[in-house]
């Protein structure tokens, strides 16, 4: 038995010595870019969107929360930063405005998600995956989007803390805004 024990250990120290010395950790515990996993390079038409329209009904359960519409896609205009950053649209519309505001954000991998920083010091946001569905967390600061007006949701204490969008290859989904409340 004592032996069997042996060679297992020696076995998985082989393994960790391989995988240290390739770079690569074992399948499982592989460092993983969510955003190049969700988002696959390419854009326009057809790619990959997660967007969500709250409907009267959420937005009554939850009165503090200014978000009536939130997509993150990969679009044409997004690509990849000399640093590896990963560059995504941010689509909103907010209780009161009649007009979608839109933003670029740059992500990296963290943790399990890709943590992404809005432009023009708009804040930042995290990005994890949640049952299927793309889980946006802002920052304690919130998310700042610039239109016609500046808009700011998710601070702390709003109802815009977590929001949970849907994949859609829908290219309506996101892009120019159609039927703003």
């Amino acid at each position: 038995m004592a032996a069997a024990a042996v060679r297992i250990v020696t076995a998985f120290a082989a393994s960790v010595a391989l995988a240290v010395s390739t770079g690569v950790a074992a399948a499982g515990d592989r460092p993983d870019n969510l955003v190049e996993r969700l988002f696959p390079a390419g854009g326009g038409v057809g790619s990959p969107c997660y967007a969500r329209r709250y409907d009267a009904r959420h937005r009554g359960k939850h009165r503090r929360q200014t978000v009536t519409f939130l997509a993150v896609s990969r679009r044409a205009r997004g690509g990849v930063e000399s640093d590896g950053g990963i560059v995504l649209q941010l689509e909103a519309e907010v209780r009161g405005k009649r007009e979608r505001f839109e933003g670029s954000i740059y992500c990296k991998p963290e943790g399990t998600g890709s943590r992404c920083h809005v432009e023009g010091d708009g804040g930042s946001l995290m990005l994890t995956p949640d049952k299927g569905r793309l889980r946006v967390e802002p920052g304690e600061q919130g998310i700042g989007l610039e239109g016609s007006v500046f808009i700011s949701f998710g601070a702390a204490g709003s109802d815009d803390r977590v929001l949970l969008l849907d994949k859609t290859d829908d290219a309506r989904a996101c892009g120019p805004a159609q039927g703003v409340e």
